[in-house]
């Protein structure tokens, strides 16, 4: 029983099941050993892997709605922990000339 059909120019047809991937195995295979101008990436978050169509060639996630989102959102956060809050300038009315409690704190009582 045959489960890949081969034709003239290389291409390969699946006739079942087994020949589905038997024909994902050949495109794996043309893909890792073939020269690309496009070259093959990994995932710096999940590990998969992406061809990189990016114009600089610098593309470094397979999707930016998952794994590129996550990346920047982790990296915002390690660089807003890390530094220390600015300081809060107190707000001044013109008529009274001193500074104005915060809300939820009250003067001596």
């Amino acid at each position: 029983m045959r489960d890949v059909s081969v034709e003239a120019d290389g291409s390969a047809k699946a006739l079942t099941g087994k020949g589905a991937l038997g024909v994902i195995a050949l495109h794996a295979i043309r893909l890792a050993l073939s020269p690309s101008a496009r070259p093959v990436r990994s995932c710096d978050g999940c590990g998969w892997f992406f061809i990189d169509t990016s114009r600089g060639r610098r593309r470094r996630w397979c999707s930016m709605k998952t794994c590129g989102n996550q990346a920047k959102v982790a990296r915002f956060r390690a660089r807003d922990q890390s530094a220390p809050p600015p300081p809060r300038p107190q707000q001044v009315l013109p008529h009274r000339g001193g500074p104005v409690p915060r809300r939820g704190t009250s003067r001596s009582r």
